[in-house]
């Protein structure tokens, strides 16, 4: 019983290694288009999300990913209301999204669209102006 399973677990690896030699053991690189005509596919451009290309465009200027964004209910000491969510923190640093420079605390007023990025400490570290989209 037992030569019998290992004979067969033989031919087994016998057509295995066969089939591989045959197929090929990594997979071609070129795609048949039609008859005799062999097409590349090493070239496939790569594909990224928008929000990818978000992130990568707010990176490379400056912006950080934000934790949160929604809209100034109010502005309270220390920090701020925003979507009902109290924001504290001490230093807050206040920016627009479309220039990365800093802008004055008069700007963020209830009614403005912001994003805020928190510590880990859930202190509130920088708050943006957002543009209206």
């Amino acid at each position: 019983m037992k030569t019998i399973n290992l004979h067969t677990l033989i031919r087994l690896a016998h057509v295995a290694v066969a089939l591989a030699l045959v197929v090929g053991f990594f997979p071609s690189n070129t795609l048949a288009a039609g008859e005799g005509d062999m097409v590349e596919i090493n070239s496939v451009p790569r594909v990224f999300s928008q929000t990818a290309i978000e992130q990568n465009l707010r990176e490379n200027r400056g912006i950080p990913w934000f934790n949160g964004t929604g809209y100034i209910d109010q502005v309270v000491e220390n920090g701020f209301i925003v979507d009902d969510k109290a924001l504290t923190g001490f230093n807050v640093d206040l920016r627009s999204e479309a220039s990365g420079q800093p802008l004055p605390s008069s700007n963020f007023k209830p009614g403005v669209k912001v994003g805020y990025v928190l510590n880990s400490k859930n202190a509130l570290v920088s708050l943006w102006l957002l543009k209206e989209q």
